[in-house]
């Protein structure tokens, strides 16, 4: 049974491994590492989105009594 693998960890195996691979003939050519760096920010973008947390608020605090 295979495990699922995160773009994380592909991109730290596209990483460490090489770039192109010949074999008997057939020759096999990895992805490019930004490919996997965009798609792990946009993993990170959605899972961020769904947190319903926003970056920044802006409010104006208006004591009682100050009006």
């Amino acid at each position: 049974m295979a495990e699922d693998t995160t773009i994380t960890d592909a991109l730290e195996t596209a990483a460490i491994g090489p770039k192109t691979v010949e074999i008997d003939g057939r020759r096999a050519t990895a992805r490019d590492i930004s490919e996997y760096v965009a798609a792990d920010r946009y993993q990170k973008g959605v899972a961020a989105a769904k947190n319903g947390m926003t970056g920044i608020r802006a409010f104006k605090i208006i004591p009682p009594g100050a009006g």
